[in-house]
């Protein structure tokens, strides 16, 4: 063989070795995703994925069921909504997600709607922003099992006091299937430069009632 056909070799065995351990490190982080246990905050955040039309696609719902469990729990007061539009069509994400939570008994009130975020890094980023600047110190992230780790990651690296609650996603092949996604993810997060997050703006946050009004 010739020189460089033995260095093609060795490349492409690194390569797949690179691939191979980062598979095994999100495989690590949906196990410690799965055994991570939310404790009581200032808020919910639920981090967006696909719609299906203008409703909630599957995993959507399954975060959406699992935040308005916690929330019925008295784990937290409010619920923060991430997501903005894809492909440009209306309504957001966050909308989308209010919308669900309010026809199921969830005080509008309550629900804070992040409506400009387009990817992980941003979701947390806007919902960093809204926390602050509503006052609140910690929150539990609602995600799908096999994203909830980066998720919990990237807010850590922010600075932010979390605990998480993973949303199961059903069917072992899909959810193999998204664990492989979630490796591009790790990737991108490692080897994109970081940018700062899609302006926000502030939404108006109701007054809560005064009893016996």
């Amino acid at each position: 063989m010739e020189t460089y056909q033995y260095v093609l070799l060795g490349l492409a065995a690194l390569g797949l070795l690179f691939w191979v351990l980062l598979f095994l490190y999100v495989l690590i982080g949906y196990y410690r995703a799965v055994h991570t246990y939310p404790v009581p905050s200032d808020a919910i955040v639920v981090l967006g994925t696909h719609l299906q039309g203008d409703k909630p696609g599957a995993l959507m719902r399954r975060r959406l069921e699992l935040a308005l469990q916690l929330y019925r729990a008295g784990a937290a007061k409010y619920i923060i909504v991430c997501g903005g539009k894809r492909r440009g069509k209306p309504p957001t994400e966050a909308v989308a997600m209010a919308v669900w939570l309010v026809q199921r008994g969830m005080p509008s009130r309550y629900v804070v709607r992040e409506g400009v975020s387009r990817d992980t890094r941003e979701n947390i980023t806007n919902a960093k922003r809204l926390l602050d600047l509503l006052g609140f110190h910690t929150c539990i992230i609602v995600s799908s099992d096999f994203h909830l780790y980066r998720a919990m990651s990237i807010a850590r690296h922010r600075g932010m006091i979390v605990s998480g609650s993973a949303a199961k996603t059903p069917g072992a092949l899909f959810r193999i299937r998204l664990i492989l996604r979630e490796t591009l993810g790790w990737c991108k997060m490692w080897f994109t430069r970081e940018a700062p997050g899609a302006p926000l703006v502030l939404p108006k946050i109701e007054e809560e009632e005064e009893a016996g009004a």
